[in-house]
């Protein structure tokens, strides 16, 4: 080929290698979207669920300590990935205690051990659309949620924290298992519905229920008045996210009002 000339069979031949490259990938990228979109760790059905709980209790070797906690979590951030991290840490000092260890008395790396072992177990339980509606959206002028169940329930399940094994960094799943609640079944249709939490934890029957500071008195009436007896674990934390250019908190409602209703940030 004379200096200067195009080389167009290069760019024939460029072609050629990415179309068959992509026919190649199709099928590992075809698998990589089902599993994002379809996750193995979340269950549509709570009886599924509850099975997988019994499966874990009947394993030979260490007893679970089997912990739930119950959210919303539409537009996921990173705050949600902080506080499940706190629930898990939680439900692992309750579980290390009630087999007779001082958890504070452990070093970091011994607690992170007994986060990630298979002595603790996380089901997370996430509202389902008519409720999330029934509750967020009702009465208001912008839909809730803004994310479907399924979307909910991946991003959750694709939630990791970081752990220290042996001087290594590992990410495990902070979600052992993502489930669905919906109205509880005794509403009688007037007012806000009340969430179906309980319905889940009668199912499952886990040993102790994780529960957000700010809901912690009204969550605890309604196990008494619903006569569920589980241990309950009061979780403090923040999950507001910070405004950059005001310094403000705000939460998803506030996010959702911006993506529905245009509001220009921080002015909700």
């Amino acid at each position: 080929m004379a200096e200067g000339q195009l080389d167009l069979d290069w760019g024939e031949r460029r072609q050629v290698a990415t179309f068959e490259q992509a026919n190649e990938t199709s099928e590992l990228i075809a698998g990589f979207r089902a599993q994002l979109e379809t996750p193995e760790t979340v269950f549509p059905s709570v009886d599924e669920a509850a099975r997988l709980v019994e499966k874990w209790r009947g394993t030979p070797g260490e007893q679970p300590t089997v912990g739930i906690v119950t959210g919303c979590f539409d537009l996921t951030h990173p705050n949600h990935q902080y506080y499940l991290t706190i629930v898990r840490a939680s439900i692992a000092r309750h579980h290390a205690e009630s087999t007779g260890v001082a958890w504070d008395s452990l070093e970091v790396a011994q607690q992170q051990a007994i986060m990630a072992g298979d002595g603790v177990k996380l089901v997370v339980s996430v509202d389902a659309n008519d409720l999330v509606q029934g509750r967020k959206g009702q009465g208001s002028d912008f839909p809730r949620p803004i994310n479907s169940w399924e979307q909910r329930a991946a991003d959750v399940s694709r939630f990791t924290y970081p752990v220290n094994l042996q001087g290594e960094r590992y990410l495990f799943p902070v979600a052992d298992a993502v489930t669905i609640h919906t109205i509880r079944a005794d509403f009688d249709g007037e007012g806000k519905p009340p969430s179906g939490d309980l319905d889940v934890i009668r199912a499952i029957g886990p040993d102790v229920w994780a529960v957000y500071e700010e809901s912690w008195a009204t969550n605890l009436a309604a196990a008494s008045d619903y006569g569920v007896e589980i241990p309950m674990i009061q979780v403090a934390t923040n999950n507001s996210l910070i405004n950059p250019h005001t310094g403000e908190e705000y939460g998803t409602t506030d996010t959702a009002k911006w993506i529905t209703q245009g509001v220009e940030h921080g002015d909700a």
